[in-house]
């Protein structure tokens, strides 16, 4: 029987419905944490093989955790992986359900756009991502790497719409948001995290939904989740 260290309703509800595992038990220790926090003191060390295996045994545990995944991914980068990396932020993409997890992903398919010499279906997927992530810091690498395309390419990029955008993504046959059956999963998760009690994380799972449909019944069931628990 799998083992398995999943314990947030949604992403049980993602594990169950993109990976179909049949039978499995969820373990009370979370090893995944764990694995991750020694992958970051191997890492610090220098040790990048060794992190590498932490994060994949993480991965064994928890294969729909986006947090595993971006581990992944990054050391995977200092180790100048780039198939590697093409291979997990595709894996990566039915689980990713927040703006920031979309921009992480939008970034790095334009990084691995950029490194198979497609400089301007990079630019499009750099400028995408920015639309997704708040972070400063985050949409200061995308400039930097639109402005060293537009230097390479000696041009400057059109400024273009959200609409155009999503044009180009869709003519290079890429998602322009979340997958529509991930948000319906985290739908059917909240209902059921209702029904359990499990009020947070019902919370959280409505979250998600409401980030991307703003639908009226979401609404009102996030607002007295948030009543319950204040």
């Amino acid at each position: 029987m799998q083992n398995v260290c999943i314990y947030h309703i949604g992403e049980i509800y993602l594990f169950e419905y993109y990976l179909k595992p049949g039978e499995y038990e969820i373990d009370p220790d979370d090893k995944v944490t764990r694995l991750l926090s020694e992958a970051e003191e191997q890492e610090k060390k220098g040790g990048l093989m060794l992190a590498l295996q932490d994060a994949e045994k993480a991965k064994d545990l928890n294969p729909v955790s986006t947090r595993v995944f971006e581990k992944l991914v990054s050391l995977n980068f200092r180790l100048n992986r780039v198939p590697v990396i093409r291979s997990l932020v595709d894996e990566a993409y039915p689980y990713l359900a927040t703006p920031s997890e979309l921009a992480w992903y939008y970034r790095w398919k334009g990084f691995c756009d950029l490194e198979s010499y497609q400089p301007e279906q990079a630019e499009v997927l750099y400028r995408y991502s920015m639309l997704f992530e708040k972070s400063e810091k985050a949409n200061e690498q995308a400039k930097e790497e639109i402005h060293y395309l537009e230097e390479a390419l000696k041009k400057k990029m059109p400024d273009y719409t959200t609409a155009q955008l999503q044009e180009k993504l869709k003519g290079y046959g890429l998602p322009t948001g979340p997958s529509d059956i991930t948000i319906a999963l985290y739908y059917r998760a909240g209902e059921e995290a209702e029904r359990k009690n499990l009020l947070q994380q019902a919370l959280d799972c409505y979250t998600i939904v409401d980030l991307w449909s703003k639908d009226r019944e979401v609404e009102e069931r996030i607002q007295e989740l948030e009543q319950k628990l204040s």
